[in-house]
């Protein structure tokens, strides 16, 4: 699962090109996480955030994604 954000470092990936340098996260309701993913030659990057919403694990991770 993709709660540990050094864990998520290392499996957000979208190719080899890709990687992402940072992560967080603060698994509750109402808590944010965020992702930056960036092209490894510098190119270009973006954002991922998003508010928990619901939380029942092992089967209920309901979050919105913000605008960046």
């Amino acid at each position: 699962m993709f709660i540990n954000p050094k864990h998520i470092v290392k499996r957000s990936v979208a190719s080899e090109d890709w990687h992402c340098p940072k992560a967080e996260n603060q698994l509750k309701v109402g808590g944010s996480s965020y992702i930056r993913m960036e092209a490894k030659d510098g190119s270009e990057g973006f954002d991922f955030k998003w508010i928990y919403k619901k939380i029942e694990m092992p089967k209920i991770l309901e979050y919105k994604l913000e605008d960046m």
